[in-house]
């Protein structure tokens, strides 16, 4: 099911141009493929003939992925009601999906696929889904969009993730490199429990990975970017983990003098709630 065609508008923050849809469309996609990239994220690639058209509004782009019940078959909404969750929330239990938000790690228009990498964990929906999926299963696609803008100059610019937002970072990587952005002053600081989950990243700029174990998020990432030698800092993307985008966001703005327009940040998800 499609909604209305593309459309895009523009609104800005500081010097950064972000793009917003006008409209949000939502089809079914098929899985042609499930591989493991790490030994605790699987990456999902998605084909329909609408990823062919699809136009992304940053390298950042989420997207909602809707997933049947365990054994039974997609049924999307026919609402076009742009609050997707209540429109989902009203349908029947026995055919309502379950809506996860991801990351585009990957865009292939010209063979109509995207990838999507997600870390494999145990309990609720999301699990359940990792543990079924298969070539063959169809699921839902609902756009979303994105933030991310590569610099036009050589700009300072501090990236932090943590598991949930290294596709993000991965995609950013591919966009920086695919515009040529002059990535000198570019800095990424990854902070996951282990090496199990540190996706490969093939990144134009310096990673320093950082393994915070069984400690809370954040534990490691905020005194190291406390500790960082940044006389002056353009712009930072910081997501994952809440509290650890928070925090950091918390510091760049008290302690560094950040104006909060040129700080990115998105809490994927909060420690001691269901990601479900």
């Amino acid at each position: 099911m499609t909604t209305t065609p593309q459309r895009t508008r523009t609104t800005t923050a500081g010097d950064r141009v972000f793009r917003l849809r006008e409209a949000y469309r939502l089809w079914p996609c098929r899985v042609t493929t499930v591989v493991d990239v790490s030994p605790r994220v699987r990456r999902i690639t998605l084909s329909a003939p609408e990823f062919a058209s699809l136009q992304r509004t940053g390298a950042d782009e989420f997207f909602g992925l809707l997933m049947p019940p365990p054994g039974r078959e997609l049924v999307l909404p026919t609402s076009r009601d742009e609050n997707i969750r209540a429109t989902i929330a009203a349908m029947p239990a026995d055919v309502r999906p379950s809506l996860r938000w991801y990351t585009v790690r990957n865009h292939r228009p010209d063979m109509a696929e995207v990838d999507v990498d997600i870390v494999i964990h145990q309990g609720g929906p999301g699990g359940a889904f990792l543990q079924g999926v298969r070539p063959g299963t169809v699921v839902g696609y609902r756009e979303g969009c994105g933030d991310w803008v590569s610099p036009t100059h050589a700009a300072t610019i501090l990236l932090v993730a943590d598991e949930t937002a290294l596709p993000a970072i991965g995609a950013i990587a591919d966009d920086l490199r695919r515009t040529g952005t002059d990535c000198r002053n570019i800095l990424a600081v990854a902070e996951v429990p282990d090496a199990e989950h540190a996706a490969p990243l093939d990144a134009p700029f310096p990673v320093q990975w950082l393994f915070r174990g069984t400690d809370a998020p954040g534990s490691l990432a905020l005194p190291t970017v406390r500790a960082l030698d940044l006389p002056t800092l353009d712009h930072a993307w910081i997501c994952g983990e809440q509290g650890l985008a928070a925090g950091i966001r918390r510091h760049l703005v008290q302690e560094r003098g950040m104006a909060r327009s040129d700080i990115l940040f998105s809490g994927y998800w909060r420690l001691g709630a269901s990601r479900e």
